[in-house]
């Protein structure tokens, strides 16, 4: 029972930030946004909560196994804390800021970062590695949504 608490209290922690950061740009997610032109392919609204929401579970597993691992595998866990911090403050520069050009580049640098820990934790902490294909998968596909709002408007 004790080695599910620590990976539990990541989870929480993960979607108590995400829910935060939701609350924080609420505001401009159903105003600003609303007004942009967007790709054919963006999904509906309610599926960007749900699915950083499964996202947050997997990257917070993956995180709390870099973490276990941090002293044999030090450079996947150096990249997970940029991951998170630049995961984390894409949602300002976009939503918050409005500055789309920005926020490109921005998810771009979250795209290769993602797929650094993905290479560099594969041969000592699959796991990690494997939880974090999903997302990013998940912000390659938001890449190109973010690209076709900057091409549009």
């Amino acid at each position: 029972m004790k080695r599910f608490i620590a990976p539990a209290l990541w989870v929480i922690v993960f979607q108590l930030v995400g829910f935060s950061i939701g609350m924080a740009t609420q505001a401009d997610t159903m105003g600003w946004y609303q007004t942009l032109n967007k790709s054919d392919l963006n999904p509906p609204n309610f599926i960007f909560p749900l699915m950083w929401t499964t996202l947050y579970v997997l990257i917070a597993l993956a995180g709390h196994g870099l973490w276990q691992h941090r002293s044999e595998l030090p450079n996947p866990w150096k990249l997970f804390v940029l991951y998170a911090a630049l995961n984390w403050g894409w949602s300002f520069v976009f939503f918050s800021f409005h500055m789309i050009g920005a926020a490109l580049g921005w998810i771009i640098a979250v795209d290769l970062v993602s797929l650094l820990i993905v290479i560099t934790a594969w041969q000592g902490n699959r796991p990690s590695a494997v939880m974090m294909i999903p997302p990013t998968l998940w912000t390659v596909f938001a890449t190109y949504l973010s690209w076709q709002i900057w091409a549009l408007n």
